[in-house]
């Protein structure tokens, strides 16, 4: 679940759906820390932007991305 994108792309998760197969969407700490919340460990429930989320940012906003990386 989360806001969508133009693309139809989820833009946002929370923890309590994602697992270790989410590595490639939002990051290798973020899948560990839905995996430990799933597994009932006192890991507050919270949210990730996903890649294709910060990826689309930056593609409508190249202003940013220069300022930010160059």
């Amino acid at each position: 679940t989360g806001q969508n994108n133009k693309n139809n792309m989820t833009n946002i998760m929370f923890f309590e759906n994602i697992r270790n197969t989410d590595v490639s969407l939002v990051g290798g700490k973020t899948a560990s820390l839905g995996e430990m919340y799933s597994l009932g460990l006192p890991v507050p429930n919270g949210f990730a932007v996903t890649a294709g989320a910060y990826k689309y940012f930056i593609s409508c906003n190249t202003f940013i991305f220069c300022v930010l990386f160059f």
